[in-house]
């Protein structure tokens, strides 16, 4: 049987290492002020024992890393696939304390380099599946390429229009 990671990364990214190349130099973020910790996510770990977690949403990856480590600690095989534009909502955007944390470079956010930064300091990797994609058309993707989510997260979009 093929490690859940390897079976994402050949289903989604044509077997090639999304992490390889590199580098996390000046990338870092430890920004943690969500609820990313909450006990939910151990439980869900515990008792579902998901082989494939689609978290919808992922930002700067602090829940996706509580997932991953869950998995770590009870011995599953198994993969957190964080679909995320990366682009950010229009909440951070505005927000002035979180939007140096967008990374903008060119008038665009870089922040996914600190979702792979984070992924990579953090030894969770392995775990770790990026799908830089909006949610729906992720959905058919992961769709298209047999991908079952045995359970999904969602934090995306906190935009009222969006989560309506």
């Amino acid at each position: 049987m093929t490690r859940a990671w390897d079976d994402a990364i050949q289903r989604l990214h044509d077997g090639k290492d999304p992490f390889e190349g590199f580098d996390p130099e000046g990338w870092i973020d430890e920004a943690d002020e969500w609820d990313s910790h909450n006990p939910i996510f151990d439980e869900s770990v515990h008792s579902l024992r998901p082989r494939v977690i689609v978290e919808v949403g992922s930002f700067l990856g602090a829940s996706a890393r509580h997932f991953a480590a869950a998995l770590q600690r009870e011995g599953i095989d198994g993969v957190v696939i964080c679909v995320d534009t990366f682009l950010a909502e229009q909440v951070l955007w505005t927000n002035p304390p979180w939007r140096p944390h967008l990374r903008h470079v060119n008038g665009r956010p870089e922040f996914y380099k600190a979702w792979m930064a984070n992924a990579l300091a953090s030894g969770l990797s392995q775990y770790l599946c990026p799908l830089p994609m909006a949610s729906t058309s992720a959905a058919r993707y992961l769709a298209a390429r047999g991908v079952v989510a045995d359970l999904v997260y969602i934090d995306g979009s906190h935009d009222e229009g969006d989560v309506y």
